[in-house]
């Protein structure tokens, strides 16, 4: 089935019947969306998967979202079915700004075996592989780097490789596209919806514990983006080392954790400020909305919910409700992420 629908996307960019499907979208949050669907692959082999993407990026561009994604994604996935040790990194930066259009320049790196000059010539047609030990275990159509070759043709844009015999690979595609129309709001901004934290007088300090290096480093990035000082920690036993030294306006948790948990985590925060004046608000982060871990969550001490994967709408809502001082001791509830 593979097959054929690479050979129908590879007919229909052929015969001119696929043309660019143009609409703003977030450029960060697609990124993360990636390296989401890519990590189990990843970790599955012992690979550390990395992202890289600039605070000086702009957020909110114009292009085709679908076929940009389904590029990565066949880059990505490429090298990390041919490396089979060290990590592989999805980067993209801007090259270069006009008033009506930047340059973009995705990479996809990886620590594999690298690619011989007289093989790279040969990559980009259709089904080539190369003869590895990697590729011969897991099969492939020989079609993904062809139609990722036409894909980003199809966008206006131009991709290659650079890569040498023991030192990995660097497969990149470069793209001119517009900032989307008031490219500084995140989708759902609204102008009545009050002040956002990066306007406080004082940063919100958070403590953020969270296992996925992916995941922790978009939910990092997200946070500074909403004006907090993020300090991080992999697990709960290490958050709850780091509330040894320093205090917090917020936590945020991670419910499924090595070591210790969230909500073990949760519990243990309680019980230590078991006679204070205060309440650090704690929120769990689940990638479940059932009621049973609803009430989980309260049961540990926990405030609120993020469900997975977070959208930076629930984290300014989130801290939105820290900053008005909200009474947060009822029932945990659900942010729409």
């Amino acid at each position: 089935l593979q097959v054929i629908n690479d050979l129908l996307d590879l007919a229909k960019m052929e015969a001119g019947k696929l043309s660019p499907r143009l609409a703003p979208f977030d450029l960060e949050a697609l990124i993360a969306q990636v390296a989401k669907l890519l990590a189990p692959l990843a970790a599955d082999k012992g690979l550390q998967l990395l992202v890289r993407c600039p605070d000086a990026l702009p957020r909110r561009v114009v292009g085709d979202e679908g076929r940009l994604k389904q590029v990565l994604l066949n880059l990505a996935g490429n090298a990390i079915k041919f490396t089979e040790s060290g990590h592989v990194e999805i980067g993209v930066e801007q090259r270069e700004a006009t008033g009506k259009e930047l340059l973009l320049r995705f990479s996809i790196r990886d620590t594999g075996p690298g690619i011989p000059l007289d093989k790279q010539k040969l990559l980009f047609a259709r089904f080539t592989q190369l003869n590895t030990p990697a590729a011969g275990r897991q099969a492939g159509t020989g079609l993904g780097l062809a139609i990722s070759k036409q894909l980003v043709e199809l966008m206006g844009g131009r991709i290659g490789l650079e890569s040498r015999p023991g030192h990995g690979a660097t497969f990149w595609f470069e793209l001119r596209v517009p900032p989307a129309p008031d490219s500084n709001e995140t989708p759902g901004d609204d102008a009545n919806a009050g002040p956002t934290p990066a306007a406080l007088p004082q940063p919100l300090r958070v403590l953020l514990a969270e296992d996925n290096t992916v995941n922790q480093e978009v939910l990092r990035r997200m946070l500074e983006r909403l004006g907090c000082q993020v300090t991080l920690a992999g697990n709960g036993a290490e958050a709850l080392s780091v509330l040894d030294r320093q205090s917090f306006d917020l936590i945020l948790l991670d419910c499924q954790m090595p070591v210790m948990d969230g909500f073990a985590a949760a519990a243990r925060i309680r019980e230590r400020e078991a006679g204070r004046n205060y309440r650090t608000p704690v929120i769990a982060m689940t990638a479940t909305a059932t009621d049973e871990d609803r009430l989980r969550c309260l049961a540990a001490g926990m405030d609120d919910y993020l469900v997975k994967p977070v959208r930076l709408e629930s984290l300014r809502a989130i801290l939105q409700k820290c900053v008005a001082g909200a009474d947060r001791r009822g029932a945990p509830e659900r942010v729409r992420a």
